[in-house]
């Protein structure tokens, strides 16, 4: 089994963010994804394809799932947890992201069938 994950561009991410369109269970959204140097972490909106703010600000944190406690239609059936599935890491630095940990995408539904 592979694993999917956000295919964030670390290029220049501490200076502006990546954004990222992406089709998710037949939802088109973006992803704006950036560091903040004061916090020391990453942080993201998600938006519809027309830029309509669904979440914003919300910080990537080490196992939790991005998408988590939304209560908006727009947000599909699926978790994004970032995670090393190499059991290396514990939490998301600059350093580690995109690295070793990745916003991998999980289908919630999948053992419901």
């Amino acid at each position: 089994m592979r694993l999917e994950y956000l295919p964030i561009n670390r290029t220049n991410i501490e200076y502006r963010p990546d954004r990222l369109a992406v089709n998710m269970a037949g939802a088109a959204l973006i992803f704006k994804v950036s560091w903040n140097p004061v916090a020391h972490g990453f942080f993201f909106d998600l938006l519809t394809r027309d830029g309509e703010p669904i979440i914003e600000g919300r910080k990537l944190v080490y196992g939790q799932d991005m998408l988590g406690n939304i209560s908006d239609d727009r947000v599909p059936e699926k978790g994004i947890i970032p995670f090393d599935p190499s059991s290396h890491a514990k939490e998301i630095t600059f350093d580690n992201f995109m690295r070793s940990v990745k916003p991998y995408i999980l289908d919630l539904l999948e053992g419901d069938e």
